[in-house]
């Protein structure tokens, strides 16, 4: 059988078809499977932590099912209690997923 023939038979277009199918299949699949395993369209809003204590931040981000993470604490400023929450990333009211780490930075103790 010459190469053309074998191209153009019923058996080489039938194999190549399969394998498109197959190809699409498990792409179609995998896309599907994604979308369950990274919880799309799950999401948290962040609660506003801010002039909160660090325990109090803690306490209110495990409720909604979030990671605190204790970056710094930042230059003392007297319009906020001590230790308490002066930042948080990310802000209040955005939507994440559960379990996303939310990093704060809380006032220091004294000047």
């Amino acid at each position: 059988m010459s190469l053309r023939k074998y191209i153009f038979s019923f058996t080489f277009i039938g194999q190549i078809l399969a394998s498109i199918l197959i190809v699409f299949g498990v792409g179609w699949l995998f896309i599907h499977w994604l979308t369950f395993a990274t919880n799309h369209n799950e999401v948290v809003v962040v609660p506003n932590v801010s002039k909160l204590s660090e325990d109090d931040a803690k306490d209110k981000l495990d409720d909604a099912n979030l990671e605190m993470v204790l970056l710094d604490t930042i230059d003392y400023n007297p319009a906020y209690a001590k230790l308490a929450v002066i930042e948080q990333f990310p802000l209040a009211g955005s939507s994440v997923k559960e379990g996303r780490k939310i990093y704060i930075k809380i006032n220091a103790n004294n000047y």
